[in-house]
């Protein structure tokens, strides 16, 4: 289901609990890929599906999730740093995406709404 041109909702935002002893920046590779890992198992937790897979695809500027469901279908799931994108620009991003596949030839990702209908989900980490 495609939501193009519709405003944003504010996007809902599901709070993590997690050990913040060490900020981010300092932590080794396999630690922050596993605090961010932590983020997507919370944010996936928006959308409608169940028993999913979550393996890393990427973690450079933006980290990158393949998620497959039990019945064989495949997600993306991109984390951007929280100091690298507005909310508002990571919505747009969505939008353009959306509009590009409705109104175009052209093969890109398909935006998936969560529960509440919000192209956008925001899972926040409580230190």
């Amino acid at each position: 289901m495609l939501t193009t041109g519709a405003e944003p909702t504010s996007p809902p935002i599901r709070d993590l609990q997690m050990d913040c002893q060490q900020p981010f920046s300092s932590l080794s590779y396999r630690a922050q890929v596993r605090r961010i890992a932590d983020l997507a198992r919370v944010a996936l937790d928006a959308y409608p599906l169940s028993g999913l897979r979550v393996r890393l695809q990427a973690h450079l500027f933006n980290t990158t999730f393949r998620v497959v469901a039990p019945g064989g279908d495949q997600y993306l799931l991109r984390i951007p740093r929280a100091s690298q994108i507005s909310l508002e620009a990571a919505h747009s991003e969505l939008l353009w995406l959306a509009a590009l596949r409705e109104e175009t030839p052209l093969l890109v990702p398909e935006p998936v709404p969560n529960r509440e209908q919000s192209l956008l989900t925001v899972a926040n980490r409580v230190c």
